[in-house]
């Protein structure tokens, strides 16, 4: 989307971001991948270039993330290598009715609960998730991140990001601007989870720790309801209890 046209803005508003469902009230929040999207179609009218090339070249590339790209916009780093593994999503009752099947997915042989998503790609989704990535790349950008490297985050935006608000005293879920935080028996949890069409991935760090944590599936879990998923996996105790173990033999 390089070289955005004033217009463009005009027509995103008129069917995006007209009214909102609710009015917005202090103390609460609303999460949508919208603003992620409206976000790059800013980064482009600002930059006059791409939100493809912007982010590699203040995100992807200070960091040294080589297994990083946008599929659809930008080429495989690896087209001699198959390391993308099978993609597929649940095809829930829910899934079917809020967004239905393609007729070109078919249902694995031995899996009627899944659908077969690999003729896909994530470009659709963009500045809101069209990134494939490896566990590696995702931990160093956590790490970044917590740790304030300012190649690619200043500590104002750190600021932003972590100004946290909560729905109620007794919730474990707080919401900062792009990243959430988790209270766990073993301390709060910093970080992001998501789905697409064929994937779901999470990434979170310890607040109080120096170690960071990310898992990925290649089983999507986008408008299925409740169903398994990575992320889920990710947030349980056990899980996190794991990560920390790990995380200290890394140490010693």
């Amino acid at each position: 989307m390089p070289n955005l046209r004033p217009e463009t803005f005009s027509t995103y508003q008129t069917y995006y971001l007209t009214q909102p469902p609710s009015t917005p009230k202090p103390g609460k929040f609303s999460y949508s991948n919208t603003n992620f999207t409206f976000l790059g179609l800013i980064t482009e009218a600002i930059t006059s270039s791409s939100a493809v090339s912007q982010i590699r070249k203040r995100i992807l590339s200070p960091l040294n993330l080589r297994r990083t790209w946008m599929e659809g916009f930008e080429p495989n780093p690896f087209p001699d290598l198959n390391i993308l593994p099978g993609r597929y999503h649940w095809a829930s009752d829910t899934f079917r009715s809020t967004a239905g099947i393609c007729p070109l997915f078919k249902h694995p042989e031995s899996r009627p609960d899944l659908i077969d998503a690999c003729l896909s790609n994530t470009s659709v989704e963009w500045t809101a998730g069209g990134y494939l990535s490896h566990p590696s790349d995702i931990v160093a950008l956590g790490l970044a991140i917590r740790n304030k490297d300012q190649r690619v985050i200043s500590p104002a935006s750190w600021d932003i990001m972590h100004d946290f608000i909560s729905d109620s005293p007794e919730s474990p879920i707080e919401v900062g601007h792009g990243i959430f935080r988790i209270k766990r028996g073993n301390g709060k949890w910093l970080g992001h989870d998501g789905s697409v069409l064929g994937f779901a991935g999470t990434l979170f760090w310890a607040e109080e720790r120096d170690v960071v944590g990310s898992v990925l599936g290649n089983v999507g879990t986008m408008h299925a309801g409740k169903v398994s998923s990575a992320a889920d996996f990710s947030r349980k105790e056990d899980f996190l209890e794991l990560v920390v173990k790990l995380g200290k033999l890394h140490e010693d």
